[in-house]
């Protein structure tokens, strides 16, 4: 506990305080999401799944790539409670409300109270725009009957290029190229954006091995280091101490993983589980799924940027502290289940 609290405190994992992100409100509630579902998990009172749904909602409401994490924590859910019991039952049916209604209300919902207003149904129309990080490279393959919507996005990506801040070009369609598509072709801002998505995805239908190479390229952007001169204080070498940091904590997360995935296929899982802190094992569980949701849905639908990792950096310190102690204890049973096999063996050989 005292080693997350030291961590977590750093620079690198506070750093969006400074400034007015989504990603802050985000982060607050993915937080409180996992010590709801731990409190759950402890007690068995249902008002804490409860809880845990409407901070899923509200994660989703602030970071729309999280809008079907009350969906993924539901499974997460009913799958722990049928390893416990057997056949369908009322623990079943509660499970799913509390985790599935306070969610609905949430996120369908407004997506329901969006698309009165606006006529398109979702928590924001930007996702449209967004996968014109997976097309970037195979604009020229825009056919002739929309050569105007070519000519728009090859000109503002190649600017991007040059004058771009980050000189990718991959931001083209929020730099410009979408409000001149706009303004030229007379469409409302939902029409256009709908215009820009089927686009979008017909370039990924024809060409699906760049599609696969720009999920790769947002893989390996997505867990970079997140920084700014806030976190370094224009301290050159204390940058590369936050990154040497953020890097420590990313390998061990998926050194964690490997030994956690490597462990269920050398023993059954129902003796791991026994051997196990059960507490512990699920507030892990618990992290990973919003670890991985969180990456899935950015690198497949979005740039993939470290900023839309940071959201999940406490559950990913989290999930490094909490499972080394799994670790240490499925390691301390091993070498017992060692020892015992040896002096078996002793007594008969002799």
């Amino acid at each position: 506990g005292l080693c997350f609290l030291a961590l977590a405190v750093l620079p690198p994992f506070v750093q969006n305080a400074a400034r007015v992100l989504t990603e802050n409100l985000a982060f607050c509630c993915l937080a409180f999401w996992l010590v709801c579902l731990v409190r759950w998990k402890r007690d068995r009172r249902w008002k804490w799944l409860t809880l845990a749904s409407l901070l899923s909602g509200a994660a989703a409401l602030t970071r729309p790539s999280l809008q079907l994490l009350g969906p993924v924590t539901a499974c997460y859910v009913v799958l722990l409670l049928a390893a416990e019991i057997k056949g369908p039952g009322l623990r079943f049916a509660r499970a799913l409300a509390a985790l599935l209604l306070p969610w609905a209300l949430l996120v369908p919902g407004y997506g329901a109270y969006y698309y009165c207003r606006t006529g398109y149904f979702g928590l924001t129309f930007w996702g449209e725009l967004a996968l014109s990080a997976k097309t970037i490279r195979v604009l020229e393959r825009i056919p002739s009957q929309h050569g105007l919507a070519r000519d728009i996005f090859i000109r503002y990506r190649n600017e991007g290029f040059v004058s771009g801040e980050s000189h990718t070009g991959y931001n083209y369609m929020f730099d410009g190229a979408f409000e001149e598509l706009r303004r030229v072709t007379g469409r409302s801002v939902i029409g256009c954006a709908r215009y820009v998505g089927d686009l979008n995805r017909a370039l990924i239908l024809a060409n699906p091995l760049n599609y696969a190479l720009e999920v790769g390229r947002a893989l390996v952007g997505y867990w970079m280091p997140f920084d700014t001169r806030i976190v370094w204080f224009g301290v050159p070498a204390l940058r590369i101490v936050w990154t040497f940091l953020h890097f420590l904590v990313v390998v061990a997360w998926w050194v964690l993983v490997a030994t956690f995935l490597g462990a269920v296929v050398l023993f059954r899982w129902r003796v791991l589980a026994s051997q196990a802190p059960i507490l512990e094992t699920f507030a892990v569980g618990a992290c990973a799924i919003a670890i991985f949701y969180n990456m899935a849905i950015s690198c497949a639908l979005s740039l993939g940027d470290s900023r839309h990792r940071s959201p999940t950096d406490v559950l990913i310190l989290a999930g490094v502290v909490i499972g080394v102690g799994v670790v240490r204890r499925w390691r301390s049973w091993v070498w017992s289940c060692a020892k015992d096999s040896r002096h078996a063996a002793g007594r008969g050989g002799g």
